[in-house]
């Protein structure tokens, strides 16, 4: 048996369920195994012997594939999320993220003037809310979440087109997987692991459920028809970091060396981001450089810190009113970073793209059909939403580099002029990615 192929929970030691993948067509493009897949569960097997195993496949023997469902415990078992809140958490402006409520009871509060901390609150689908009379007017969780599910700025319009990524891989190098949820399960080609050593704490937060969620979900996601590989990690210290990165990159490359030629993995996303003082960041962006080499878009949260990719900057964006979304007037700086963008004339030079990050919908780590809600997001949530589009651009013109769509989103972006004040000298260096005319340009080609 492969390793790792049953998971215990943590604190109730629940069987996990499990799920079947098929991920033979990762390699073959039918379900039938054959020859060379084979060879890849001989190499799985061989692997896993090993003592340094590096990588863990959850493919059975037979190699037609096995996935775990992974479901993290309740987090109501939390110390601090098992009582109903007696008072309203606030919001503070040095800790944007204050407000969480994600699987809190909060019913036995009267929130009706609550709505400015409500702007900045963090829910999902286990939140317990007060009756509509306890609530702001303007205030509907579950139209909120709904809205979330939104991608925007002309996305699902441009799925209506037929251009959703399909016939484009997309890996992703996160936390563990909860590999079966609906927004992305029919994505999902393969799921390994490498350098997880905590059986306990394989699915430890939202993170890994999210970023997928939201660069190939069906109802979430930028590229929703793109096929997602995923490599689980855990969270390495800054001296390991890049190692166990190059070791994650390396195992895609070798995955995608065996995919058809219109099936490649053309990004990896991670939603992390690496300093040149960590130990190995030199051997980092060499195999940075050699996926770049080989077609193969490697998408951090700092791109610029890597030579290759000085010229590529990205930040994130909020929705002004939760109920617009699809033009880019309906948008502003998120609010993490936005005294900075007041403060700074140079925080947007060189020309930095901006993609949505806050007032999101993702999958939820603690069940296949719950979700999350973050009013404010981060830089993780922005880096799966460029990868996507990205995906978007293959899709349309498969020759297309890194730099080059870059450039081009740029050049056709939308003026980031959010409020009728905003005169600050780098505005023009600020552009919201307009996918609908970055693709007309790419027809061009």
């Amino acid at each position: 048996m492969i390793e790792g192929k049953i998971i215990m929970g943590k604190k109730n030691q629940k069987l996990a369920i499990m799920v079947a993948l098929v991920v033979a067509s990762t390699f073959t493009g039918c379900s039938n195994k054959t020859a060379e897949q084979s060879e890849s569960v001989a190499e799985v097997k061989q692997a896993n012997a090993t003592e340094e195993k590096k990588y863990v496949s959850h493919l059975t023997e037979n190699g037609e594939g096995i996935a775990i469902v992974r479901e993290k415990d309740d987090w109501t078992e939390d110390d601090d999320r098992k009582e109903p809140l007696t008072e309203m958490l606030q919001y503070k402006p040095e800790d944007p993220y204050a407000v969480d409520l994600r699987s809190r009871d909060v019913s036995v509060l009267d929130l009706t003037n609550e709505m400015e901390n409500l702007k900045y609150a963090s829910f999902d689908s286990k939140t317990k809310w007060p009756s509509a009379d306890k609530m702001p007017a303007d205030f509907d969780p579950e139209k909120i979440m709904e809205n979330g599910k939104n991608p925007g700025l002309g996305i699902r319009a441009l799925h209506g087109q037929g251009i959703t990524g399909k016939g484009v891989g997309i890996a992703i190098i996160d936390h563990p997987l909860l590999v079966d949820h609906a927004e992305y399960k029919n994505n999902l080609k393969l799921y390994e692991e490498i350098g997880v050593v905590d059986v306990y704490d394989k699915v430890e937060d939202e993170h890994g459920p999210a970023v997928a969620s939201l660069a190939v979900g069906k109802t979430c996601g930028v590229a929703k028809d793109a096929d997602l590989y995923f490599i689980g990690c855990t969270k390495f210290s800054d001296d390991i970091v890049c190692a166990n990165t190059c070791k994650c990159i390396d195992r895609i490359l070798e995955i995608n060396e065996k995919l058809p030629a219109d099936r490649k993995i053309r990004v990896i996303s991670i939603s992390r981001g690496y300093e040149p003082e960590y130990k190995d960041f030199d051997k980092l962006e060499a195999k940075i450089k050699e996926a770049e080499e080989k077609g193969v878009f490697v998408l951090t949260t700092g791109p610029s810190a890597f030579i290759s990719q000085k010229n590529i900057s990205f930040m994130g964006l909020d929705r002004i009113d939760l109920n617009k979304v699809e033009s880019s007037a309906d948008y502003t700086t998120a609010v993490w970073y936005t005294g900075a963008y007041t403060e700074n004339e140079d925080l947007f030079s060189p020309a930095t793209l901006l993609v949505p990050e806050g007032n999101r919908t993702h999958a939820n780590c603690q069940g296949q059909h719950l979700y999350g809600y973050d009013s404010v997001g981060g830089k993780s949530w922005a880096t799966p939403y460029f990868a996507g589009c990205y995906a978007l651009a293959c899709q349309v013109y498969p020759q297309i580099t890194p730099n080059q769509f870059f450039e081009l989103a740029i050049k056709t972006g939308d003026i980031l002029n959010d409020t009728p004040e905003n005169t600050r000298k780098d505005k023009e260096n600020a552009r919201i990615i307009n996918m609908a005319k970055l693709i007309e340009e790419l027809k061009k080609l």
